[in-house]
This record gives C-alpha cells, structure tokens and sequence, in this order.
C-alpha cells in the first residue's frame, strides 16, 4: 500500500492541524512573494529587459508546475512531512542562494530551484485539509487555508522593501531567507509529530465522496480550464504590477513594491468568504463570477492612473485570484474519491503554474515590442474569450439531456 499519512487518529485535533497549516502557508509564500516586487530594483541592477525580467518570474512558475505533476503519485509513497519541509524550508534555501548570487543567469538557476522544492506544498496541504475537515466545511477550511498565503503576500513584500532599502534587495532575500529555514524544520517536525506511529495500509480510507457517484469529467475538465486561465493571467498580470506602477505609473522602486501587498490584502476576506458561500450555492457559480470580472479588470486598469481608483483595481484583481483558488480545490476534492484526488490536484497546480510559465514571458516580451497597456489589454481579451467558451461548455453539460432530446 502507499505512503499517505494515515489522519483519522488527528481527527480531534482539527484546530491545531488548520493553525499549523495556516502557518506552513504563509511561511511557504515568503520567499515566492518577493520577487515580483523586488523586480524594478533587480532590473536596475542586473540591467535586464522585460522580457528577461518575465524569463525570472516564469523559471520559479514553470518548474513549480513540472514538479507538481508527480506529487500526487508520490503522496502515495513519500511522507508528508518530506513535502512539507522541502516545501518551506526548502524553498528559503532557494531564497538564501538567491540572495548570495550576483548575475542573470544564477538568479534564473535558483529560481527554478526553488520552484522545485516548492511544488509538493500545495497538494500535500490541500489532501491533508481534506481529509481533515467535515464536507459541509470543506470550503470554509480551504479559503482559512488560502488566508496564509494571502497574509504572506501582504506582509512580505511590506518587508522586503524595508529591507532592500537598507540591505538591497540580496539583502532582502538573504534576511526573510533564514527565518523561513528554522520555521520550515519546526513545522514538518509538527507534521511528523502528528503522523508519527500510523501505519501505511491502516490510513483512513473513508471519503467525503460518495463512491457511487457518477462523475462529469467534462464537466470537471472545463472547471479546471476556466481556474487555470484565469490564475495564469491574473497571476502573470500581478508579477508585472511593480514594473507596470514604475514604468507606467511614475512610481518609485519602493512604492511599488507594496503594490504587491494591496493585491494580496483581498485574501483575507475573499477566500474565507468565497469558500463560505460556495459551501452554500456550489463552487461552479463562484468560479465563473470570478472569471466574468478578471478580464474586464485588467483591461479597464489600464485607463486608470495612481489614485484611489487603481487602488481599487488592485484589490478586484486580488479578489478574483482568491476567490478561484479554494472554489476550484473545493470542487475538485468534492467530485473524487480519495484514490484520485492527490493525482488530479497534482495536476491542477501543474497546469496553474504552467499556464503562468508561458504568459508572463509573452506579457514581457509584448512589453519590450510595444508597452506594457498593449500587454495587458491583449491578456485581458484573451481571458475574456476563454471565459466566454468555458461558460457555455458548462451551461451545456449541465443541459446536455435537454439537448440530446431536442
């Protein structure tokens, strides 16, 4: 039998579980989060174009994705504890060299290092979540969960500034990089703790999923489409937001780092609320919420100067990512039983991070041919052309009877 932590025995310590996963989220995104605005001043000082700077940001986005494929497989015969820790401290080692290299091409080697030991996070936290928190709370649990990530990217990129002011932006990495290590270490070890003296083939079995439900699997395939498409887009629009504030907006280095932080700061409403709601009213109708808005968002912003308005735009933009993310988990883990779900998590986060690897380098290279406003109205549209197809391809597999009758 496989490897996957047996958890019925924690069933009684769901509340330490989620605080400590809270907690391995946040730690996890630390390092992840502060490239993006530490690019304008890794730019001035490595003096590299867009679409360079675009090749930065996907090196970590495309071999997270890679990575991620096989770790639903890999549940099966690795402990959790081992993603954990790769997936935290691991990734604040990345962080270490990055801050310790001095060109172009080691900072593009570290960052899909760090891509690396950080894919098996993700789907190791979201299986745990699931096999830890009643059905009907499932997505209450997993936007808590999204709040970690959120809060990381609201407070580190507010730090990291404040670091690369005094220390430059190695600094930066170097100071976050090595409280990050030790925080790694004390939660896998939780992990372990909380996991120790269970046995391979007496894990819990038992799923939220009713073993004789039919599943739609276009249906499902499409739900994965619409989520992926719209974090690669949104996600690749926010790694250009601090360059896009500089070179668009005429703000300092600085300023627009914390740019970062306003995006983020929708998390810790937006995906407590959106999991909350889809519990209610089905995860499907919050998707597609989400993913009307996002591509009119990022093309209306680029009408907009400084000012409350932007402001507010950066925040939509932060609602859009938050509220796809535990819908999309949520839906996923309701439609398949345990067996599979680690599998097609695995591939999810793949495709989230693949779709990203290959936008942000074409949003950059657009960028260096054109300007930034024509890079991201392109993107925009394109969002709202594959919304547009996702939407129907769902209307018509929830009517596909009706028209087999017509």
């Amino acid at each position: 039998m496989g490897h996957i932590d047996h958890v019925r025995n924690i069933k009684d310590k769901t509340y330490p579980i989620a605080f400590a996963f809270l907690v391995a989220h946040f730690s996890h995104h630390v390092i992840t989060a502060i490239t993006s605005p530490l690019l304008p001043l890794i730019r001035q000082d490595l003096h590299i174009s867009y679409a360079q700077s675009g090749i930065i940001l996907s090196a970590f986005t495309l071999s997270y994705g890679i990575a991620q494929l096989p770790v639903g497989w890999l549940l099966h015969r690795v402990k959790s504890y081992v993603f954990i820790f790769m997936g935290i401290a691991g990734v604040g080692i990345a962080g270490l060299l990055i801050g310790l290299t001095g060109g172009f091409i080691p900072l593009v080697a570290f960052q899909l290092l760090m891509g690396l030991m950080g894919s098996g996070y993700h789907p190791t936290g979201i299986f745990f979540i699931s096999q830890t928190v009643n059905s009907e709370k499932r997505g209450k649990a997993l936007g808590i969960h999204t709040i970690g990530g959120s809060l990381s990217y609201f407070v580190s990129p507010i730090i990291a500034a404040l670091l690369a002011s005094g220390f430059g932006w190695r600094g930066a990495f170097i100071g976050l990089s090595v409280p990050i290590i030790v925080i790694g270490l004390l939660i896998s070890f939780l992990v372990k703790r909380y996991t120790a003296g269970t046995s391979d083939n007496g894990r819990d079995t038992s799923s939220s999923v009713d073993e004789g439900k039919e599943v739609s699997w276009f249906r499902l395939v499409v739900v994965v489409i619409l989520s992926v498409t719209i974090g690669a887009v949104m996600g690749s629009v926010i790694g250009f937001i601090p360059l896009y504030g500089v070179d668009i907006l005429g703000m300092n280095e600085k300023l627009a780092a914390t740019l970062i932080a306003v995006i983020f700061s929708a998390g810790f409403w937006a995906s407590p609320l959106a999991g909350y709601i889809s519990d209610r009213i089905g995860e499907i109708p919050m998707l597609i919420f989400a993913g009307v808005i996002a591509g009119p968002v990022v093309i209306l912003l680029t009408f907009l100067k400084s000012g409350v308005p932007f402001y507010f735009f950066m925040v939509l933009i932060g609602m859009t990512i938050f509220i796809r993310m535990p819908v999309t988990e949520s839906y996923i883990i309701g439609e398949l039983n345990e067996k599979v779900r680690p599998t097609v998590l695995g591939i999810y986060f793949f495709a989230s991070s693949m779709g990203g690897g290959i936008i942000t380098p074409l949003m950059g290279l657009i960028a260096d041919e054109s300007n930034f406003i024509d890079s991201f109205r392109i993107a925009g549209v394109f969002l709202l052309v594959v919304v547009a197809v996702c939407v129907g391809l769902l209307l018509f597999s929830f009517n596909r009877k009706k028209f087999r009758q017509i």
